[in-house]
């Protein structure tokens, strides 16, 4: 998948939840913009997207900056403060 924008996301929620293909797939130039959310675990996992950009992106009220990708790894990228 390739040029996805997601925008506009606020609420409260349980999990950002998991953005992942299958093995062999390149998730990249992805964006997610005007995003607040308020996270029970406090962590978003988007290190598997290449190419991520970010704008106005909040978890729990701090700023969420894109963690360097990683191959298909699915390490989640804590929000700070995250318990």
């Amino acid at each position: 998948m390739n040029g996805i924008t997601l925008k506009n996301i606020r609420g409260d929620y349980g999990t950002f939840g998991v953005v992942r293909g299958n093995p062999g797939d390149v998730l990249r130039d992805f964006t997610f913009e005007n995003v607040d959310v308020k996270l029970t675990n406090g962590a978003a996992n988007l290190a598997v997207l290449e190419n991520l950009t970010t704008r106005n992106f909040l978890i729990n009220g701090h700023p969420c900056a894109p963690a360097p990708a990683t191959p298909m790894t699915g390490q989640a990228t804590p929000a700070p403060n995250a318990p």
